[in-house]
């Protein structure tokens, strides 16, 4: 087995998108599968991919380990209103690129 060296890292939370969230950091590293039988014994090698750990909700916005969990496992749902704002601006802007290479 490799030692490897982790770290605590800051990351951005998901609700208020500050840097607020404690994680320990795991860097990816390769181990070692050591099978044994009476006739001969092999050693496999595997990649284990890098991975953080939540440890603390968010020192700024209040929320729990869990519902930071939960957001970065399925997604922070979204106001419809800001999404229907959202298309509009988008609409205006690849009208506005439309008209710009029309005249060009």
């Amino acid at each position: 087995m490799v030692w490897v060296e982790r770290e605590i890292v800051f990351v951005e939370c998901p609700f208020c998108h500050k840097e607020g969230v404690e994680t320990m950091y795991h860097p990816a590293s390769v181990a070692a599968n050591v099978t044994r039988s009476a006739v001969a014994k092999a050693t496999r090698f595997y990649k284990v991919p890098e991975k953080y750990e939540v440890l603390n909700g968010c020192k700024f916005c209040g929320k729990t380990k869990k519902e930071i969990i939960k957001a970065i496992k399925d997604g922070v749902p979204q106001d419809r209103e800001k999404i229907r704002k959202r298309q509009e601006e988008l609409k205006k802007i690849i009208e506005e690129l439309k008209k710009e290479r029309e005249t060009t």
